[in-house]
């Protein structure tokens, strides 16, 4: 049943809500978890996220460069019986995915709070580009609020403080960023042009564009 609410449902790269989505039938991969998502606890289904290594996707709005990253959803075999005896690797499911590949590289699976985190992530860099900041504060500080840990949303609130005219805010927030992970390319880089001055544009990665 859930995969015939699901068909038929197009690629169009923006993030909608699950009404929203169904509604149209379309949106990116953020907007096809969602839905997935909300019919899932509808038909009282388990899930998880997971994340996937994809080519990656840029594009420049503005003058800020996105990148997109690929999320999957998994939706479990309702009728599987755990047997105490034996070792799962993956139990039962199937994955619901735009674009399916072999060449794609599967990820980490995470939890439904870190999911909610990227999607008000998606959500903040959307109004950061339209120019609103209030807006993006809000929408970046909620991300927060569902996954303090992911140096994404950090990178977000830095750069939203430094648009805001907060640059030792902003300086203090990436420094933060990195006590977390100090390997972040778009953290380091971002870090780099505040410290230089002037900015010529700003990056972030965001689970939209695929």
């Amino acid at each position: 049943m859930l995969q015939t609410k699901l068909d038929n449902f197009t690629y169009y790269g923006e993030t909608y809500n699950a009404t929203t989505a169904m509604k149209l039938n379309k949106g990116n991969c953020m907007s096809l978890a969602v839905l997935t998502t909300a019919y899932a606890k509808l038909f009282d289904l388990k899930f998880s996220y997971r994340e996937v290594s994809t080519i990656p996707v840029y594009e420049k709005r503005n003058d800020i460069m996105l990148s997109s990253s690929h999320v999957q959803t998994i939706i479990y075999d309702a009728d599987f019986v755990e047997d105490k005896n034996t070792i799962y690797i993956f139990k039962p499911g199937i994955v619901i995915d735009y674009f399916p590949s072999k060449s794609n590289r599967v990820g980490k699976f995470f939890n439904e709070a870190t999911f909610t985190s990227m999607y008000y992530r998606n959500l903040a860099a959307d109004a950061l580009v339209e120019g609103d900041l209030v807006k993006a504060f809000i929408l970046a500080e909620k991300a927060y609020s569902y996954n303090k840990q992911s140096v994404e949303v950090i990178n977000l609130l830095a750069v939203i403080h430094r648009r805001a005219g907060d640059n030792k805010g902003a300086e203090n927030i990436y420094q933060a960023g990195l006590q977390i992970k100090q390997s972040s390319l778009a953290l380091i880089s971002n870090y780099i042009m505040l410290l230089r001055k002037p900015v010529s544009y700003t990056h972030l990665t965001l689970p939209t564009k695929r």
